[in-house]
C-alpha cells in the first residue's frame, strides 16, 4: 500500500520536474542565466552550485522550479530574460509545456512496442515493431489530445446549459489527492495501465498549462502576448500581484476539489 503510494507519488512529482526541465534547457540555449534548479520548494536541504547554477533540493516535495535572472522583471540585461528577444521568451515559457507532450509521446512508444496501444489510441492489436514505436507514440498523443480537448468542450457545453451530456459520459473532478489515487489503483491494476495514465496525466497538464490564467504558462505567454502589442511591458508589480492571486485562487480551488470530490470518493 505504501509503496504503491509511493510510486504515484514520485511519477506525479517527476512530471513536475520535468516540465521544469523544459523551461530550464531553453532558458540556457538562449543564454539566460538560470540562477537555481530546485527539487521540492524551499526551505533548502542542500544544495550545490555547478557553474552559475546552484541546484537545490528542498524541504517541501510538491513540485520544482527554475529561477531565472530577470524573470521577474527586476532586472534587464542580455543575460536576463526581460532581455532576451520575445520569441525566445515565448520559446523558454513554452518548453515546460512541449515537455509534457514529449514524455506522453515517449512513454506511449514503450507501451506500444511492449504491450501495445489500447483501441482507443491505435486500430493496431498487440505489440508494434520497434521502428513503428515512436510513430506510433506521437500519433496516441496526438489522439490523447484531441479526446481530452473535446471533453473538455463538451463538459463545457454542460456546464453552460448549451447541450447536456449523457449520465454515463460525465466526469467527475480529480484534486491532486484523486490523481494520486488514480496511480496508485492504476499501478496495482499492472504497468501498462499505470504508464497510459501517466501519458494522460501528461497531456492534460500540458493542455491546462496553457490556459490563458495567470500563474499558469498560458497566462505568462498572454502577459507576454499584451507587450508584443503595446511595446512594452506591463508593470512587473501589477503582473506578480495577479499572478500571486490567481496563484493563491487555484491553490484554493485544488482544496476544494479534494475536500469535495477526492476524500468522499478514496474514503
Amino acid at each position: 500500500m505504501f509503496l504503491t503510494i509511493f510510486i504515484a507519488f514520485i511519477a506525479l512529482i517527476g512530471l513536475i520536474i520535468i516540465h521544469e526541465f523544459g523551461h530550464f534547457i531553453l532558458a540556457k540555449k538562449f543564454g539566460a542565466k538560470v540562477e537555481e534548479f530546485g527539487i521540492g520548494y524551499p526551505p533548502r536541504i542542500f544544495g550545490k552550485k555547478i557553474g552559475e547554477t546552484v541546484y537545490s533540493l528542498n524541504l517541501l516535495p510538491f513540485g520544482a522550479f527554475v529561477g531565472i535572472k530577470g524573470e521577474q522583471g527586476e532586472i534587464e540585461d542580455y543575460r536576463s530574460f526581460i532581455g532576451k528577444p520575445m520569441w525566445q521568451r515565448y520559446l523558454i515559457v513554452l518548453g515546460g509545456v512541449v515537455s509534457f507532450w514529449i514524455i506522453a509521446a515517449i512513454i506511449l512508444s514503450f507501451v506500444a512496442g511492449v504491450w501495445g496501444l489500447p483501441p482507443l489510441l491505435s486500430d493496431h492489436q498487440g505489440p508494434y515493431p520497434w521502428y513503428q514505436t515512436p510513430f506510433a507514440g506521437l500519433m496516441g498523443t496526438g489522439k490523447l489530445t484531441f479526446y481530452i480537448v473535446n471533453g473538455w468542450i463538451l463538459g463545457l457545453k454542460d456546464v453552460l446549459g448549451i447541450a447536456e451530456l449523457p449520465e454515463e459520459m460525465k466526469f467527475d473532478l480529480f484534486g491532486p489527492l484523486g490523481i494520486l489515487n488514480l496511480l496508485r489503483e492504476s499501478f496495482m491494476a499492472g504497468i501498462n495501465y499505470f504508464l497510459l495514465l501517466i501519458s494522460l496525466i501528461a497531456v492534460a497538464l500540458a493542455l491546462a498549462n496553457l490556459l490563458p490564467i495567470p500563474s499558469l504558462d498560458g497566462g505568462k505567454i498572454v502577459f507576454l502576448t499584451i507587450e508584443a502589442i503595446r511595446g512594452k511591458p506591463i508593470n512587473h508589480k501589477l503582473e506578480q500581484r495577479i499572478t500571486s492571486a490567481f496563484f493563491v485562487l487555484l491553490i484554493i480551488m485544488m482544496i476544494f476539489v479534494t475536500i469535495k470530490f477526492d476524500i468522499p470518493r478514496i474514503f
